[in-house]
């Protein structure tokens, strides 16, 4: 059975998994998830985020955008920690942190670990499928059509466009056409994953899951047991959320949560930034009253 929670009650399940916890870490999507759909706002979830501030746990904003866009968000809500990019094909290290990895390059006041081939790469075996596909990706789109397309700002769909190893596009063509995209693109080491707005063509070796796991690792050097959550909404996020303790689903603009849902899931109860606030508030609450609990004991 998928955990829900209802008033700030969470299933046993994740009752469990918090009661063993010395530290959390927290890993998020942000569009539709921590950030509203249409508004890119995430004042609805201030309170959720000063408490996770005030408990000093590491939030992981992990998100398809670029590393440009994802450095103003890091930016705007104050973080110190890495984050990871474009679907998992990168991670980025703010210095001086340094990646688990050799091959890492600075960018900026971050290291850079990629893991997915170079956009150049990607670009290069998607330009030829053009005369046998339909579709557009942001390579082929001024930042004022990004704009109209996301609802961003035109200084950010400017940074959307700024890419280092991923490819958003707009499938014009049919389901069974985009089957036979996807298995071209696997002969080239590629993969195409649904997201929240656009399909996104990338590394086939590449997640977001993979990626939340390097950063759990690199987190447990320091020792503990830590227990991480992960917050999303779509298809792409599903990677992240099955190697995650705690996987929790926001409600979709539409009010409907992803299908299928991950096992132990916690739904949360409100779209977007509303549902992220009310799950995160009651998963540190009750964090909060097993740690006294347990010294009790």
């Amino acid at each position: 059975m998928h955990g829900k929670y209802k008033g700030g009650r969470l299933t046993k399940q994740a009752d469990f998994i918090l009661a063993r916890a010395e530290r959390l870490i927290i890993f998020t999507d942000l569009d539709a998830t921590l950030l509203d759909h249409n508004t890119y706002r995430f004042d609805a979830a201030r309170p959720a985020l000063d408490r996770i501030r005030q408990e000093g746990i590491p939030l992981i904003l992990t998100s398809s955008k670029t590393f440009e866009e994802m450095v103003e968000w890091h930016h705007r809500l104050h973080l110190d920690v890495p984050f990871i990019f474009e679907n998992g094909g990168g991670l980025a290290f703010p210095l001086p942190m340094v990646p688990p990895a050799n091959k890492t390059f600075q960018h900026g006041d971050f290291r850079i670990q990629l893991l997915s081939p170079r956009y150049e790469a990607i670009l290069a075996v998607l330009s030829p499928l053009k005369a046998r596909f339909r579709f557009r990706g942001f390579a082929d789109l001024t930042p004022e059509a990004i704009a109209k397309e996301t609802g961003l700002p035109v200084p950010l769909a400017r940074k959307a466009k700024k890419r280092l190893c991923s490819e958003p596009i707009i499938w014009e063509d049919t389901p069974e056409k985009l089957e036979a995209f996807r298995t071209e693109l696997a002969e080239h080491g590629l993969q195409i994953i649904k997201g929240g707005r656009f399909f996104h063509v990338l590394g086939n070796q590449v997640s977001k899951g993979k990626a939340v796991t390097i950063i759990q690792q690199y987190f447990q050097q320091a020792g503990g047991r830590w227990v991480s959550i992960g917050v999303g909404d779509s298809p792409n996020d599903l990677p992240m959320l099955e190697v995650v303790d705690i996987p929790v689903v926001v409600q979709r603009p539409d009010g409907r949560y992803l299908q299928p849902l991950p096992e132990h899931a916690v739904r949360a109860e409100g779209i977007g930034p509303v549902g992220w606030n009310r799950a995160i508030l009651a998963l540190i609450q009750r964090w909060k009253t097993l740690q006294k609990r347990n010294e009790k004991e």
